[in-house]
C-alpha cells in the first residue's frame, strides 16, 4: 500500500480529488491479497471517462466472481495529479486498496482509442514497471491489453505481454485461471505464454515474427489469431449492481446492452466489421437486467446500448415493455445510436429529450452510396418531418469530410441539404421557436479491417480547406458548424495504421508529456512532430494510400471477415454500388458458419 499520509496531502492541492479516493457504493469487498491472484484493470483515461465504460465493468465483475481472484481499478491521473505524484514519489495505485500497481500479478489495459497509447505508457512509468516487455523480469506483472484497438496493437506491441482480441468475457476467465496456476506453481513467463497462447483470440506479441516490407514492419507467415466470439449474450455475466461513481461521469446513467454486432456494412466503420456477427439478448433478459440495474443504482435514466439501437429485432415491443415496467417510477428510457431509417415517434414521445441527433455521414447521395450508408435524402427528410411535428427544434447531424472519392460538389451538397432541412422545418413545425440546426464533421481516418483500410487520408492543408469552406457556407444560412481538429486526425491515422516502429516514438512522446491527446487542452502536435523526426518516422508512410498487395501490419489477426470481402467492397465503393443489410441476404463475408450456428442455437431471437 502507498503512503496514505502523502496521498491525503496532495489531494488537497488538485482538481477533483474524488477521482483518486474510491469508496463507491456497490463496491466489491474483495481487495488486494498477497495469497490471491490480483488483477488491476487500468483504463488509460480519467475516472469520468473510464467509469462510463461498460466493458471494464463487465470484466471487473467477472474476475471478482471467481474464487481466489481479486480485481481492482486504476485510471490515468490528470496532469495536476501526475505532477504531484512525481514530485512526491507516489507510485500509481489502485482505487480500492491503494496498492501499488506494480505489486499486482496482472495489469490489464482496456484501450478504446489510439490517442490513449501515451496514457498507457505514462501509467506504466508512474507504476515503476518497465515499459518494454523485453525489459521486465519474472517479478514484474503480466501486462495484458484488449479493447477496440486490439485489432492493430502493433504501435504498442513491444509494451505488451499478452493481447486478447474479440469478446473478453470468456478469455479473461481462462487467462485468470492460468495466472492463478502460474502463481501457485511458480511457473516462469515462457511457460505461462505457452499456455495462454492456446486460448482463442489470445496471443503474445513478442512471438509474432516480423519482417520489413516496403518500409513497413509486417508479420511473416504465421497462423492467424482468430478473434473470440461470445455466442450467447443471455448466459454472459452482466454487472446488474454496478459501482456508483463518486463524481459525475460522462455517461452517468444505467446501461444495458441490447446486442453486439452490426449488419449494415458502412465501409468506413471498423466496429461494424470487427463486432460481427450480430448477437442479440432476449427481451426477457433485457427486461430483467434493466429492472435490477434501476433497483440497485437508483438512476432515473436507462440507456439501451448497441451500435445501432433501432436494429434490435423487437425494439418497439421492448421499448413499450420497459416504459410499462417503469411507469410511475420517473425512469426515462433512452435510445442512443438511432439510425435515420429506424426512427419512430414512440421513441421520443415522453418529451425528456431536448434535441435529436442523426448521422447521414455525407451530404450527397453519391457519397452516401460510396460509403454504403444506405440512407437516401428522402429518408432524411421524412424522418425530420416526424421529428419537427413532435415539437423538436434542435437537430444535430454528424458528417465526415475527406471520405474516399469526396469532391467539392459533395461538400456543397451538405450545404444544400441544410437548406432543404430548414425549408422542411418551416412547413412542419408546431413551435414558434427558430430551428437550431447543428452540423458536426469529423475527418475520415482509414482504419484496419474496413474496405477503406488501403485508402489515403487527405492532407492537413486539405482538411482545413474543406472545413473552412463548409464553415463559411453554412454560416451564411445560419447553421452552426463544428469540426474536429485536423492535427488530432492526422495523429490518429498514423497510430491507427502504424507498425512496431512507433513503439519508440510513443515512449518518447509520453516522456515529453504528450498525454491525453484526445483532450484539446493537452494535445501538442508540435511535440509529436519533433518526436517523429527524432525517431526518423515518416507520418505519410502510414497516412498515404497502401498498395492492395501490401502485407498489412495487422494481417495476422483473423476477425472472421475475409480480406477478399473487403477488397470486393472497396470495388463496390468505387463503382458507387451499395450492399444491402446482411439480414436481407448473406453476402458471404466469411462468417457464414458462425451465423449458421447462431441461427441454429438461437432460432427465434436471432435476427
Amino acid at each position: 500500500m502507498i503512503e496514505i499520509n502523502k496521498l491525503e496531502k496532495i489531494l488537497l492541492k488538485i482538481q477533483k480529488p474524488s477521482r483518486y479516493t474510491g469508496g463507491e457504493a456497490n463496491l466489491s469487498t474483495k481487495v488486494w491479497d498477497k495469497n490471491a491472484t490480483n488483477f488491476c484493470f487500468c483504463f488509460p483515461d480519467v475516472y469520468e471517462v473510464g467509469m462510463s465504460n461498460l466493458g471494464i465493468k463487465i470484466l471487473h465483475k467477472i474476475l471478482n466472481d471467481l474464487d481466489g481472484i481479486v480485481s481492482e481499478r486504476c485510471f490515468t491521473p490528470w496532469v495536476d495529479m501526475i505532477e504531484e505524484m512525481e514530485q512526491n514519489k507516489i507510485p500509481l495505485f489502485s482505487l480500492e486498496s491503494k496498492t501499488e500497481v506494480k505489486n499486482f500479478d496482472v495489469v490489464a489495459f482496456s484501450i478504446q482509442s489510439e490517442l490513449c497509447y501515451t496514457n498507457m505508457a505514462k501509467m506504466l512509468s508512474l507504476s515503476g514497471i518497465p515499459l518494454f516487455s523485453r525489459d521486465r523480469t519474472e517479478n514484474d506483472p503480466i501486462i495484458i491489453a484488449g479493447g477496440p484497438c486490439a485489432y492493430n496493437f502493433e504501435p504498442i506491441a513491444d509494451f505488451l505481454d499478452v493481447v486478447s482480441v474479440g469478446d473478453g468475457e470468456e478469455n479473461i476467465c481462462e487467462i485468470a485461471k492460468l495466472v492463478k496456476k502460474r502463481k501457485k506453481e511458480h511457473l516462469n513467463k515462457n511457460i505461462f505464454f505457452d499456455m495462454v497462447e492456446k486460448i482463442t483470440g489470445v496471443f503474445v506479441p513478442s512471438r509474432i515474427e516480423t519482417t520489413l516490407e516496403n518500409g513497413i514492419i509486417v508479420p511473416q507467415k504465421v497462423n492467424q489469431i482468430k478473434k473470440q466470439i461470445l455466442m450467447n449474450l443471455d448466459s454472459a455475466s452482466f454487472p446488474s449492481c454496478p459501482m456508483l461513481p463518486v463524481i459525475e461521469i460522462v455517461h452517468d446513467r444505467a446501461v444495458v446492452e441490447l446486442f453486439r454486432g452490426c449488419t449494415h456494412g458502412c465501409r468506413f466503420c471498423q466496429a461494424g466489421f470487427t463486432y460481427r456477427p450480430i448477437r442479440e439478448r432476449k427481451t426477457e433478459t433485457i427486461l430483467a437486467q434493466s429492472s435490477q440495474l434501476i433497483k440497485n443504482t437508483g438512476y432515473d435514466e436507462l440507456s439501451l446500448s448497441s451500435l445501432s439501437t433501432s436494429d434490435y429485432s423487437d425494439i418497439k415491443g421492448l421499448f413499450n415493455k420497459l416504459n410499462t415496467n417503469f411507469e410511475g417510477k420517473n425512469v426515462h428510457v433512452s435510445l442512443p445510436s438511432l439510425r435515420i431509417t429506424g426512427f419512430d415517434e414512440e421513441f421520443v414521445s415522453n418529451g425528456r429529450m431536448t434535441s435529436i441527433t442523426f448521422a447521414p455521414e455525407a451530404g450527397s447521395q453519391r457519397l452516401r452510396d460510396v460509403i454504403n450508408k444506405n440512407v437516401t435524402e428522402e429518408n432524411i427528410m421524412e424522418t425530420l418531418k416526424k421529428v419537427f411535428s413532435l415539437g423538436y427544434t434542435s437537430i444535430k447531424l454528424y458528417f465526415m469530410i475527406g471520405l474516399p472519392t469526396e469532391n467539392y460538389d459533395d461538400l456543397m451538397e451538405m450545404v444544400s441539404l441544410a437548406k432543404k432541412i430548414k425549408s422542411v422545418y418551416k412547413t412542419t413545425k408546431i413551435s414558434n421557436r427558430p430551428l437550431s440546426l447543428n452540423f458536426s464533421a469529423s475527418v475520415f481516418i482509414p482504419k484496419p479491417f474496413t474496405p477503406f483500410q488501403w485508402e489515403a487520408q487527405i492532407s492537413e492543408e486539405e482538411m482545413k480547406r474543406r472545413q473552412y469552406l463548409l464553415k463559411d457556407e453554412l454560416k451564411k444560412i445560419g447553421v452552426n458548424f463544428q469540426y474536429h481538429d485536423s492535427k488530432t486526425s492526422v495523429l490518429e491515422a498514423v497510430l491507427a495504421r502504424g507498425d512496431r516502429s512507433l513503439c519508440e516514438a510513443i515512449k518518447l512522446a509520453s516522456e515529453n508529456n504528450c498525454i491525453f491527446d484526445s483532450w484539446t487542452e493537452c494535445f501538442n502536435f508540435d511535440k509529436w512532430k519533433k518526436v517523429f523526426e527524432e525517431c526518423q518516422i515518416d507520418m505519410n508512410l502510414f497516412r498515404g494510400a497502401i498498395a492492395l498487395n501490401q502485407t498489412l501490419p495487422w494481417d495476422y489477426i483473423d476477425i472472421g471477415v475475409k480480406k477478399s470481402y473487403f477488397l470486393a467492397e472497396r470495388e463496390n465503393a468505387y463503382a458507387i454500388k451499395t450492399t444491402d443489410d446482411c439480414r436481407k441476404g448473406c453476402h458471404a463475408c466469411g462468417l457464414e458458419k458462425v451465423c449458421a450456428k447462431l441461427k441454429a442455437e438461437a432460432r427465434k431471437w436471432f435476427c
